[in-house]
């Protein structure tokens, strides 16, 4: 459809950015990653074109140019929280927790209801044997989204290195039910066994 329409309207940067997504989805990066780079060109502000980019430099463990592009984001539209907590999941990737810290304050400062901000402050904290400080952060993400069952084995990974066990079984049982396949939940429950 997205092709039909741009051989009739080769400008439509909608069009462009939805067939971009499309390829990125089939894996077909470099594609995409043209694509992208076509509409950025027409259209250098539009902070979805560096999103859409910048996952696809993730997808292909590119770190350092999906950080300039979720930048570019991020200058396009300083209120994208989403852009905001994805650079702070690349400075953590990239070992810099303090900038990661920062990023995931700022995108909370936007939005203070995104649960995968919560998760990633907790999983920073399930990393440096901060326990509580991990606890509260899922149990935050959790309150805002109760679907998502990595919330819930990371909860359970903090419950039992703070060696809180039937909370810690709940949580990953919780997991399970929701992700049936969820590899830690199921590396959780079975070290109990």
């Amino acid at each position: 459809l997205y092709k039909e329409i741009l051989k009739y309207s080769p400008s439509n940067t909608k069009a462009r950015i939805n067939l971009g997504v499309i390829l990125a989805k089939r894996g077909q990066h470099e594609e995409a990653i043209k694509l992208n780079k076509e509409v950025s060109k027409l259209s250098p502000d539009d902070q979805s074109v560096h999103s859409n980019l910048a996952s696809i430099y993730v997808e292909q463990n590119n770190y350092d140019l999906a950080q300039l592009e979720f930048e570019k984001a991020v200058k396009s539209d300083p209120n994208d929280y989403v852009a905001l907590n994805n650079l702070g999941i690349i400075y953590k990737q990239k070992g810099d927790i303090k900038k990661a810290m920062e990023y995931y304050t700022k995108a909370l400062a936007i939005n203070s209801n995104y649960p995968l901000t919560y998760n990633n402050l907790g999983n920073i904290y399930l990393e440096s044997s901060q326990y509580d400080a991990a606890i509260r952060f899922y149990k935050r993400a959790i309150s805002i989204d109760p679907n998502k069952g990595d919330f819930y084995s990371n909860l359970g990974k903090a419950y039992k290195n703070k060696g809180m066990i039937k909370e810690a079984k709940e949580s990953f049982e919780d997991a399970l039910r929701l992700s049936p396949g969820n590899k830690d939940a199921i590396d959780g429950l079975g070290a109990f066994k």
